[in-house]
């Protein structure tokens, strides 16, 4: 629909005079008074400019100015040379003369930048850049004289004016902050409504949809409000732009019951208007139409719509009547054209076909290069070839040759000619053929008219020019339909029907399959169903029944009608059994009906079909009934019918899918093995097809998951020999490597990604094969092999779309970024396992600078901070630390799974400190933020270490305990330690027996040297202390047996050759 614009939307904020005059006014007029009142002697300067203000005084601004100007002419130097620039400024403003006003003040302004009216002058200039629509100076001024004078009385217009300037400069946010500045500080003022209705708009440019409607709404129930029909007008037309035409035809009819009298309401009554044809109210749109048409300015596009309306409903009539009066009454308007096209087609449309041909003709006399000439001039061509008016079709033909001989109507009117030809009479069926032996090749026979046109009509059919056909089978299907002499060419019909078929199915073929049949698709089956029918009235025995049966059956199918589709099978299968017109429609439907995702009637027909053994479509048959029982989960039954087509046709073209999609079927069954042998005897088939190379491939993949390794290794290995240039071959070999991985078989994955690496060096995979093989040799303890890797893989440089990539180089510099990220990464836990700080520095600082928002963003800061810490510089790492921390209620800090090391570290700074309030803060704020953290029990560590360090010995066993029971801390070093600590304060409690105990339990629950040794040391102690020297001895002799090297081994010795002493003195 078009669009007239919405000419309430773009009115500038500009109050009437007197409002913001009285504010001058009263302002100025008081600075006059004082500067009239004084008392001289003869001064011939000074009684002018009396004068000049007296005038001023009394409004009579022309005077006034008159006067100051000649005051300045002659009296430039005088001592009120000043004031009166200011106030010859201010006069010319009250006459509206902006231009010379603002040229006025910014001259006073430059000559008198200390004078008191230096901030007005600011302001009025301003002023008159806005009123004369110089928006950008205007914003300078007025921005400048608010920022100057943010309480000046003048900020009630300054600020309105400033915001609507920037929202003319397309800078609506700027805008709707100087429009909210002025409503706070003005809530009442005269530029309230003014600036409620700029905001508005400001939201209505910043594409706040909700805000704008609720602004326009407030604005626009406040009736007494001179905003108020321009916001609901507003209102109405964003509610039509967000397509929310119901509740714009309800804006807009609102609008006619309150602002009645409003001059915007012909404008209000066409957009309610508008809304409606939208809806679909065609009723109530031409009503609404023919309201706004009264309004001169709108009537030739309102009458336009109007008749579009009554067209819709349809009242072809009526629109007649309205499109011809507007018409007659606008032949001078834009609109002329529209209205005369859409005149002659209402009249085409209700069958004045001699009629609407003449206006047709009328239209491409007028306009011979209007936008609908050449429609219109074919539209007339039409009504006169199908009204048969020879002269005047043959006038049209040559006037279409002339004028528009490169249309690309041309074709259309070429059979339009030869239909003409064909219409003559006498019959001209040579001039005919002749005009048709340009498009096909046709014999050129003095024969009858119906047998020129019978075999073009079949020719063309052969083409698959479809539409051609229809064109030229028309006269000849009009006459066979009512001269029964013609009944010899009653198969016209059938071949109408078959292209209208066709023509439908390329219809159908834009439209998805669930999807209801496009109007195009409807129509044109429609037609061909009728076609069929006529032939089927007409030669009920003839000999193209069953094809006639056939194409009314697929074309019921096409459209989506099942019961009459069936219905014609059923008469086809009862009259032709055994055709061949059966067999293609049974395929046909059932094609139809799995596209429809209708599977169980694709069975029955495809199942029909497959009954039938001797039929040449029943490999295909059994192939679509395959998948239609997959489609059902009906797996087995599936399977069997693929089986059925390998074994009754093992030659056929569709064995390969069919040997697959069995494999499939029975995979889906569950039958693994099963279907894991019917993929291997799939990939035996010879060829090089597609499915044999899938089903190899699937066939590895089971024998995979049947924890056949060496026979899926087999598979792997076949299949890459067998399809070695396969598009997916990096694919397998990394799903073949991941099969070894999957195993622990990790030298084969290895060799496996090597051979990815050598083969495919441009596979998006290549990279990932690279990183995973340095992890590989970083798991194997080959830490110098696997850095070189890591570092290789770090500085290679992204791929540069080399020949053989299989994506996009966008993507592939993303890969290699990402696999450079993780390789720094890995670089990073190297250096850290090694406690090489500023190696681990090194590379933490080149992947932050390298990626600073990389997927190891946090991880590198705490690799950074764990060097600081490590390296004892414990100021910089609390400060990267609480920098990092500030970020904790990111949703990136929250899924890090390493950012709770933070309060690890902290703790451990803080402890080291000796600051121990600090530890238990830190503990539990890491405890408010995530009381479930898998790391929070080193924390807890940290803290337990505090309370011992402050000899709180039950706080500090409470804490460890805490560690013990946290099941993130089972078996890890931080638990054997917390239980070494627990068993260090009962020995500090001088606790010996619970002492020994623990010592004993960090020995046997863990498997740490480090803590094991030192455990076993003390135990002994205890003992000694309860004096059980057997025992003592023996948790040193079990010590120095298994930790020979351990730093407390020499004092271990010491203390065994004492004890033993003990013993051996009794």
């Amino acid at each position: 629909m078009e669009s007239t614009g919405k000419p309430a939307g773009d009115i500038a904020l500009r109050v009437s005079t007197h409002q913001w005059w009285r504010a001058v006014y009263f302002f100025c007029v008081g600075l006059l008074f004082q500067s009239a009142q004084f008392h001289v002697c003869a001064d011939e300067g000074l009684d002018a400019y009396r004068l000049a203000v007296g005038f001023y005084n009394k409004d009579e601004w022309k005077l006034a100015a008159d006067n100051f100007q000649a005051f300045l002419k002659n009296h430039s130097q005088h001592k009120k040379a000043e004031n009166a620039r200011f106030y010859y400024g201010l006069t010319l403003v009250k006459l509206d003369d902006f231009k010379t006003a603002r040229t006025v003040l910014r001259n006073f302004m430059r000559d008198y930048p200390k004078s008191n009216d230096i901030t007005a002058a600011l302001y009025w200039a301003g002023h008159c850049s806005y009123f004369l629509d110089d928006y950008p100076d205007a914003e300078k001024e007025l921005t400048r004289f608010v920022a100057a004078a943010p309480e000046d009385p003048l900020c009630e217009w300054a600020l309105p004016y400033l915001a609507d300037a920037e929202l003319r400069l397309k800078k609506p946010e700027v805008a709707a902050r100087h429009f909210r500045q002025a409503l706070d500080a003005y809530p009442k003022g005269e530029m309230t409504d003014d600036a409620k209705f700029g905001l508005a708009r400001c939201y209505e440019q910043l594409q706040k949809t909700p805000e704008a409607l609720q602004a326009y709404r407030e604005l626009a129930a406040n009736t007494a409000s001179p905003r108020a029909p321009e916001a609901l007008l507003s209102l109405g037309d964003l509610y039509f732009d967000t397509q929310d035409y119901a509740a714009a035809a309800t804006a807009f009819a609102e609008f006619e019951t309150k602002f009645s009298t409003s001059p915007q309401m012909p404008q209000a009554q066409f957009n309610h208007g508008s809304a409606l044809f939208q809806l679909k109210d065609y009723a109530q749109a031409v009503v609404a139409f023919d309201k706004a048409a009264r309004a001169e300015k709108l009537a030739a596009e309102a009458l336009f719509w109007k008749g579009l309306a009554q067209k819709s409903l349809p009242d072809l009539d009526q629109a007649v009547s309205t499109l011809q009066a507007a018409y007659e009454q606008h032949r001078e308007h834009p609109f002329a054209e529209k209205l005369l096209f859409q005149w002659a087609q209402c009249e085409d449309r209700r069958g004045q076909r001699d009629h609407a041909r003449e206006l047709y003709v009328s239209l491409v006399n007028r306009w011979p290069k209007g936008a609908l000439a050449q429609e219109s001039l074919h539209a007339a061509t039409v009504a006169a070839v199908d009204l048969g008016k020879i002269s005047e079709a043959d006038a049209l033909l040559a006037k279409f040759d002339k004028d528009y001989a490169s249309s690309p109507l041309r074709l259309r009117h070429d059979i339009l000619r030869a239909r003409l030809q064909m219409a003559r009479t006498p019959k001209d069926y040579a001039g005919a053929v002749k005009i048709l032996q340009g498009v096909i090749a046709a014999t050129e026979k003095e024969g009858t008219r119906q047998q020129a046109r019978y075999y073009l009509s079949v020719a063309l059919q052969n083409l698959g020019q479809h539409s051609q056909v229809l064109e030229v089978s028309e006269p000849l299907s009009r006459q066979v339909a009512s001269d029964h002499a013609m009944a010899d060419y009653a198969g016209v019909f059938v071949i109408r029907a078959e292209s209208q078929r066709a023509l439908a199915r390329t219809a159908a073929a834009t439209a998805k399959p669930a999807e209801s049949p496009p109007a195009e698709v409807m129509y044109l089956a429609a037609e061909a169903v009728a076609s069929v029918k006529k032939y089927l009235e007409l030669a009920p025995q003839g000999a193209l029944v069953a094809q006639a049966l056939a194409v009314g059956s697929m074309t019921e199918g096409l459209a989506a009608r099942k019961e009459p589709a069936l219905q014609f099978l059923d008469a086809l299968q009862k009259t032709s059994p055994e055709s061949p017109e059966l067999e293609r429609t049974l395929l046909e439907l059932g094609r139809l009906a799995y596209a429809r995702e209708d599977y169980e009637l694709a069975e029955k027909l495809y199942g029909d079909l497959a009954s039938r053994p001797k039929s040449s479509l029943h490999a295909e048959a059994l192939a679509d009934l395959g998948w239609s029982l997959h489609r059902q989960r009906k797996f087995i039954e599936a399977a069997f019918a693929f089986g059925r087509l390998l074994k009754e046709h093992p030659d056929d073209k569709l064995v390969p899918e069919a040997a697959f999609q069995r494999g499939i079927s029975l995979h889906d069954a569950g039958q693994i093995e099963q279907a894991q042998t019917a993929f291997a005897e799939a990939a035996q088939l010879t060829g090089d097809s597609k499915e044999i190379f899938l089903a190899g491939w699937q066939s590895a993949r089971l024998l995979g998951r049947l924890k056949k390794t060496t026979e899926a290794d087999t598979a792997f290995a076949n299949l890459r020999k067998r399809f070695p240039k396969a598009p997916d071959g990096d694919k397998i070999l990394n799903e073949w490597a991941t099969l070894h991985y999957d195993v622990e078989n990790y030298t084969r994955g290895d060799d496996i990604l090597r051979r990815l690496i050598v083969e495919y060096p441009n596979s998006p995979l290549a990279g990932h094969a690279r990183l995973s093989l340095a992890e590989s040799d970083l798991i194997a303890g080959k830490i110098d092999q696997a850095r070189t890797q890591f570092l290789a893989i770090a500085s290679a440089n992204a791929p540069a779309g080399t020949a053989g990539a299989t994506l996009p180089d966008a993507k592939q510099v993303e890969q290699a970024r990402i696999l450079q990220q993780r390789a720094l990464h890995q670089l990073v836990q190297i250096e850290l396992s090694a406690h090489r700080w500023n190696e681990v520095r090194k590379y933490a600082a080149e992947s932050a600078q390298r990626f600073p928002d990389g997927n190891f963003r946090l991880e590198n800061q705490l690799a950074l901070a764990e060097a600081d810490f490590q390296s004892g510089d414990l100021k910089a790492a609390s400060e990267r630390l609480q920098q990092l921390k500030s970020e904790k209620e990111s949703p990136e800090a929250r899924q890090a799974k390493a950012f709770p090391q933070i309060w690890v570290l902290q703790a451990e700074i803080a402890w080291r400190q000796k600051d121990y309030d600090a530890v238990t803060a830190t503990v539990t704020e890491f405890r408010e933020w995530d009381p479930k953290s898998p790391l929070l029990y080193q924390a807890q560590e940290v803290l337990g270490r505090s309370l011992k360090s402050q000899a709180k010995f039950p706080e500090a066993r409470a804490e460890l305990q805490r560690v013990l029971d946290d099941p993130f801390a089972k078996d890890t070093e931080t638990a054997a330690k917390s239980l070494f600590l627990i068993a260090d304060t009962y020995r500090l409690e001088m606790n010996y027996k619970a002492a020994y105990e623990n010592f004993l339990k960090v020995d046997v629950l863990y498997k740490f040297p480090d803590l094991q040794a030192p455990a076993l040391y003390q135990a002994g102690v205890c003992q000694e202390e309860l004096q059980d020297w057997k025992k003592a001895a023996r948790s040193y002799d079990d010590m120095l047996q298994r930790f020979p090297n351990s730093e407390h081994a020499p004092k271990a010795r010491e203390r065994l050759a004492i004890v033993r002493k003990r013993i051996a003195t009794g």
